[in-house]
């Protein structure tokens, strides 16, 4: 019987599930992933309405949703109607497009994958990875979010079947999977993105993009800050994805400044570096604060995160200001 299991690594970004399944293809172990990272993933967005609106996100930001990724990825967007006439089902789409290479991000109800924070629980369409088959076993392998985790999983092809058919929601996006196909072209460093992008974060703006709705780079921290205002007055629901986001950001800075300047591309300053490792080490703890909180809540704990997240605005400032002027 058939099977097929395409190549997938540990996500180096996953906050959000979109970089998860993104970066559980690509794997950042070839020089040209590298110089591709190196040159994305250094600008930050917000909406204005993030410390009290739970559905707003502070993520990545570039051109469009998935400029970042059009190197890397041919990305179809293909809509439920479509994989309803295709012919054996979404079961037959899923196995023809991994013997394509194909890798797919699938609009499922969860509340009928077993495994998953709701099943048998409330309705909740959400998006899950799915990465190989077994015909045999009648299972699909796959990741979804369980628990804040991007976990492994094994999905019957009954329960797949069946958790794709009750999706629901009003949104569009609920309506449209995608499917993944690598690209193997050579990319190199693009430096003049790479520099472009860290200045608007510094200047807090956007060349492409001039959109009123949105702050952005280090601006981010004004909403972050007020977050926890609210949070430390009872008026805000916890979210670890909004320092767990600013410590991807530190920590890919710190990994792709480091592979530039290992690589001779670029020269940061003598204890860039170092200083970059310490804003990485000062976000990662802000994070743990903020999950102490979770168990036990104290209006201390939010105060030294407010302190501590605009002491972290200052020395981040100081280290990219210092490197632009050495360009």
């Amino acid at each position: 019987m058939a099977s097929r299991i395409l190549p997938v690594a540990k996500p180096f970004l996953r906050g959000y599930v979109h970089h998860a399944i993104a970066f559980s293809i690509i794997d950042l172990s070839s020089e040209s992933d590298n110089h591709w990272f190196a040159s994305n993933f250094i600008q930050l967005r917000c909406p204005h309405d993030l410390p009290s609106n739970r559905h707003s996100t502070l993520d990545f930001y570039h051109e469009t949703f998935y400029a970042a990724y059009d190197d890397q990825f041919t990305i179809q967007t293909i809509h439920k109607n479509v994989i309803a006439h295709y012919n054996g089902g979404v079961i037959r789409f899923l196995i023809d497009t991994l013997e394509a290479d194909g890798y797919t991000e699938l609009m499922v109800n969860e509340s009928y994958i077993p495994g998953t924070s709701t099943y048998m629980k409330d309705d909740f369409t959400h998006n899950i990875f799915i990465y190989g088959y077994d015909q045999e076993a009648s299972v699909f392998y796959g990741k979804f979010v369980k628990d804040g985790v991007f976990t492994e999983a094994q999905i019957l092809f009954e329960a797949l079947q069946e958790a794709y058919a009750r999706t629901n929601g009003q949104a569009v996006w609920v309506n449209h999977s995608k499917v993944y196909t690598r690209l193997h072209n050579p990319i190199t460093f693009d430096s003049t993105r790479f520099y472009g992008f860290l200045s608007d974060y510094v200047k807090s703006r956007s060349c492409y993009r001039d959109n009123k709705m949105y702050v952005f780079g280090l601006d981010i921290y004004d909403k972050v800050i007020e977050y926890f205002g609210l949070l430390q007055e009872g008026r805000a629901e916890s979210d670890i994805r909004v320092l767990h986001s600013l410590w991807e950001h530190k920590q890919s800075m710190r990994y792709k400044i480091k592979f530039l300047q290992e690589a001779g591309l670029l020269d940061p300053g003598a204890d860039t570096v170092h200083r970059l490792e310490e804003l990485e080490g000062d976000a990662f703890k802000l994070r743990a604060l903020h999950l102490r909180s979770f168990f036990s809540p104290d209006q201390g704990l939010y105060a030294k995160i407010i302190r501590r997240t605009g002491e972290l605005r200052e020395k981040e400032a100081e280290v990219y200001e210092s490197m632009l002027s050495r360009r």
